[in-house]
């Protein structure tokens, strides 16, 4: 069972890139930031929220609140090396990568956000004077 992780209010990092995997099905990949730490997300075809994504109109520096399972996997890489009579090689070498799989997502207002936009409010909110006498209308 992969463990499931849930980010608030973490910063979108790029716009989200639709891409096509090898079974043809279509995947977002975006990276988000969280408390200095980055990490990279895959969002699938067959996710409820996958329509979502498209209609949210994302950017970079926008703020998600996601919920995600965690995997872990081992990538392959070619290195260039030196083989022992000293002619050039590459070497394939497994590199264990995580990545956190999006099953639902949706879009955060960052705190910062609303602090300021209370104080201005609070600033600007003044009690207006009514232009007549209400005390007619009092029961």
């Amino acid at each position: 069972m992969e463990p499931i992780v849930i980010f608030t209010r973490v910063r979108l990092c790029d716009k989200p890139v639709l891409k096509e995997a090898k079974n043809k099905t279509q995947f977002y990949v975006f990276t988000i930031q969280s408390e200095g730490s980055k990490y990279a997300c895959k969002l699938f075809e067959d996710s409820e929220c996958f329509e979502k994504i498209g209609s949210l109109h994302l950017e970079g520096g926008d703020y998600l609140d996601l919920q995600c399972t965690m995997k872990k996997m081992i990538q392959k890489i070619k290195m260039p090396a030196t083989s022992e009579d000293g002619e050039p090689c590459e070497v394939v070498v497994p590199h264990e990568v995580t990545h956190f799989k999006v099953k639902n997502l949706d879009f955060a207002i960052p705190v910062e956000f609303k602090k300021t936009s209370k104080k201005n409010q609070d600033q600007n909110s003044k009690s207006v004077n009514p232009m007549t006498d209400l005390s007619g209308f009092e029961d």
